[in-house]
């Protein structure tokens, strides 16, 4: 599955683009204006909407103490080219954890299609745990290099369209490789100065999915990869991802999260 993914995403975004902190929820203010049908039927989206945010938030609060605000760009994206989000908003929430551990995890991905009935758009959020999240201000994580490779995934799963749920099904987990990883630590870029990652290994203690009007969005975890570790898949396939996932499950929380993780390699 890495080279089907591999082209998804080229470039990175200035860390400005994500510096504005805003409230958690968005409302359309243009829903009086409306003929009668258009607003009932932007009343049933709205509802789909808020039913939404209420599991999403439910979800991260049972996991730590949930940020009022939202990381969130000061211009759409996709308004100037980039891809479009479900329902056009692009945001990033931020839980702490006691043990230390922050997590980041896109806050849109789910939302209705716009234009749509009730829908959780793509189906998933993705998020990324670092102990480089848990202090600061929450724009403070923006100008992180965890941050920049969490949202570059989560810009290429919105504008390819990706359902993440029946992919993770049919292959476990997923490697992809992020490009434009410049300024990433030592020891985590391959030799075309990229980074990897492995996504649908989840933080134990974060809930797998959250049920919305009976429909499942699933939570799904993002881990970076070494590269000696990305160096077996090409080669060996769901097999290799399988086993590197088996093993970074066994580590610890703490371990997972920090960027002094050892590499799994070798496997037993």
């Amino acid at each position: 599955m890495l080279e089907r993914l591999k082209g998804w995403f080229s470039g990175r975004s200035p860390q400005s683009g994500y510096d504005e902190a805003r409230p958690r929820r968005e409302t359309d203010q243009e829903g009086a204006q409306k003929a009668p049908h258009e607003a009932a039927h932007e009343a049933v989206r709205e509802a789909a909407y808020e039913a939404v945010c209420a599991a999403r938030d439910a979800a991260w609060k049972s996991v730590g103490v949930l940020d009022d605000d939202v990381i969130a760009p000061f211009i759409d994206p996709g308004l100037m080219g980039g891809p479009m989000w479900p329902g056009t908003r692009q945001a990033f929430v931020r839980t702490r954890r006691d043990d230390g551990i922050g997590i980041v995890a896109s806050d849109g991905l789910a939302d209705p299609f716009h234009g749509d009935g009730p829908s959780t758009g793509l189906g998933a959020e993705v998020y990324l745990a670092s102990t480089a999240f848990d202090h600061g201000v929450i724009t403070g994580a923006s100008s992180t290099r965890q941050f920049t490779a969490l949202s570059s995934l989560a810009r290429a799963v919105a504008g390819n369209e990706s359902f993440l749920g029946p992919m993770l099904e049919t292959y476990g987990t997923i490697s992809m490789t992020l490009r434009g990883s410049d300024g990433a630590p030592e020891g985590w870029l391959d030799d075309d100065g990229a980074i990897s990652v492995i996504i649908g290994v989840n933080l134990l203690g974060v809930p797998a999915s959250v049920a919305v009007q009976g429909i499942e969005v699933l939570l799904v975890g993002v881990l970076p990869l070494r590269p000696d570790e990305l160096a077996l898949i090409p080669d060996e396939g769901a097999p290799a991802r399988r086993r590197i996932a088996d093993a970074l499950r066994g580590l610890t929380a703490a371990q997972v999260a920090s960027l002094e993780r050892p590499s799994v390699l070798p496997l037993g």
